[in-house]
């Protein structure tokens, strides 16, 4: 599925994607029960409860009433014209690449008829298994980068300023309201490092 462009006439984002996810037809309903704002992306969990009778899902365990909670993700996007919302809606089953919905979203979905993400074509478990390796490591990542701690990559990286360096010690500097992590090379400088994780990196001294 591709973007799609509408005017917002001045309303929230997330109200917009919670009513459009909020829908009843003859043999479904369909309601939004929590959500989390990432960046541009909108993870919604949401449940569908089927009317009259019903079969089981292909994709979820049904509770006992026939319902299921499953994950919507919706990119969003802002532009200056009169249809200055776009968005993008997916289903967690479509294995999306971002990969940031909190792990109170996913443990609350229902559980996977093929939980097994190592198995191919298993997008959902896949997608699910991937949200909570980036948390774990959004955790481990914070208790690791403190001020003043100090940290070896795994390989050394270039710097637009000449600089070539493989150690640096961390610095949590309020800017705007918000701390943001640096880090002091040896030869004085002060760097961001993106993708830390997948560069790789040990502390080689705790901060003191």
């Amino acid at each position: 599925m591709g973007w799609t462009f509408m005017p917002s006439h001045g309303r929230d984002r997330v109200e917009i994607i919670r009513g459009m996810l909020t829908w009843e037809s003859d043999t479904f309903a369909n309601e939004v029960i929590d959500h989390a704002v990432v960046g541009t992306t909108v993870y919604l969990l949401c449940r569908r409860m089927p009317k009259g009778a019903w079969e089981p899902d292909t994709t979820y365990i049904n509770d006992a009433e026939g319902s299921y909670r499953w994950i919507a993700v919706v990119l969003t996007r802002k532009t200056r014209d009169a249809y200055d919302l776009g968005y993008k809606e997916m289903e967690e089953s479509m294995g999306p690449v971002e990969a940031q919905c909190p792990k109170r979203i996913i443990t609350a979905a229902s559980p996977l008829r093929h939980p097994d993400p190592g198995i191919e074509g298993n997008y959902a478990a896949r997608w699910r298994q991937k949200c909570l390796d980036q948390a774990a490591a959004k955790t481990k990542r914070k208790a690791d980068l403190v001020h003043g701690a100090t940290i070896r990559l795994s390989s050394p990286l270039d710097f637009t300023d000449g600089h070539r360096g493989d150690r640096f010690v961390v610095e949590i500097v309020k800017r705007r309201g918000r701390n943001r992590t640096y880090f002091r090379a040896l030869n004085g400088g002060l760097y961001r490092i993106r993708n830390l994780d997948e560069i790789g990196y040990s502390v080689e001294a705790a901060a003191v």
